[in-house]
């Protein structure tokens, strides 16, 4: 005899256990970015200060955010933007970015889904010597780089998927529900 709310209990745990994760973004996570020169991403080797900023649609740091000097010469990072899941640099003079073992930025996020990669966008028409995930922080290095006035870096942020809180709830309730009723049938059937 088939046991027909049994297979239908089963089946709706089953096609609940298999649904996706959601697609996590950036939004609503705080960053905090720097510029770092020349030999390592440490604090002894910060140029500028930290910009601070909630991700949203619209997240900006405008010219002049990451303004610093370097053997006496001032300069601007140029704008920096950063969306649901990519960050991108555009420059705003023409210039050879300083050389030296490190020389770039480092976005640390918090209150973010965890960071599993960050990759160079192929449209980029600045191009880092690396980009690397180093825990839920973006590092971009690149020395003695020549940039063109307009030219963007863009870098593709890639986000864990998070499992979907309700259908892991219902998966607990539906396994909860299938032993309330098979221990009543085995009492039923005593």
């Amino acid at each position: 005899m088939i046991n027909r709310p049994g297979l239908v209990l089963a089946a709706v745990c089953a096609s609940i256990a298999s649904a996706p994760a959601s697609a996590e973004t950036l939004f609503g996570s705080n960053v905090s970015a720097a510029i770092y020169c020349c030999m390592a991403p440490t604090e002894a080797y910060r140029i500028s200060d930290f910009a601070t900023a909630v991700v949203s649609n619209a997240t900006e740091f405008p010219a002049s955010t990451f303004v610093f000097t370097v053997d006496g010469s001032r300069w601007d990072s140029g704008i920096v933007d950063i969306g649901e899941s990519w960050i991108r640099i555009t420059s705003l003079i023409a210039e050879v970015t300083n050389p030296g073992t490190f020389n770039g930025m480092i976005f640390a996020f918090t209150g973010s889904p965890t960071i599993i990669a960050a990759t160079l966008n192929p449209a980029s028409t600045m191009v880092p010597t690396s980009v690397v995930v180093a825990g839920n922080a973006v590092v971009l290095n690149a020395p003695s780089m020549t940039v063109g006035a307009g030219s963007y870096m863009l870098i593709d942020v890639t986000l864990a998927p998070v499992p979907e809180p309700a259908p892991l709830a219902l998966l607990i309730a539906g396994g909860v529900t299938l032993t309330f009723w098979l221990r009543r049938r085995r009492r039923s059937d005593a």
